[in-house]
């Protein structure tokens, strides 16, 4: 198997969720960017806002993430369910693990950004439990948590997004 490096930042940091879209996928540790900032401003196929590591080359600014390794058969059908081409792009990385070694790995970026969106409820959950899971720093998992949302008028998606962490 040839595998690959990705960062997850956002609703795939969580293991059930990327693992229901790459079953490939292994989770190797908690990492940050730097340089950049967590924004929901992704302009999301269903009228939401999505995650985005929006890059401020401020060294201050940092966003943290799990590192996956997956399988790169795979990939192409996460490309496809992130948008890429259509909302999302691709880029290289370097992340910083918690001893400040350095990990190379991709990532999807946000080419299609409205600053006023919100997340749907269900897809802070997908961010909050990854986050939870990969144990981010207290300060940053309060912010997360924190996140204005806006109420999904599809009942049906909210309830399937919401029973993948069951």
């Amino acid at each position: 198997m040839t595998s690959l490096k990705y960062f997850a930042y956002g609703s795939n940091m969580s293991l059930k969720r990327i693992q229901h879209r790459v079953p490939s996928a292994k989770r190797l540790g908690l990492v940050k960017l730097v340089g950049h900032q967590l924004c929901f401003h992704k302009n999301g196929t269903d009228g939401s806002g999505k995650c985005d590591a929006f890059e401020t080359q401020e060294p201050s600014n940092f966003v943290w993430g799990a590192l996956f390794e997956i399988d790169a058969k795979e990939k192409p059908y996460l490309d496809k369910v992130e948008g890429v081409g259509s909302g999302y792009e691709i880029k290289d990385v370097t992340l910083l693990d918690s001893a400040n070694n350095e990990h190379k790995a991709y990532m999807y970026y946000a080419t299609d950004i409205v600053s006023e969106l919100k997340p749907y409820p269900w897809y802070l959950n997908h961010v909050v439990t990854g986050a939870k899971e990969i144990g981010v720093p207290h300060d940053y998992l309060a912010d997360l948590v924190n996140v204005p949302v806006m109420p999904d008028t599809n009942e049906h998606r909210a309830k399937t997004e919401l029973a993948i962490h069951k």
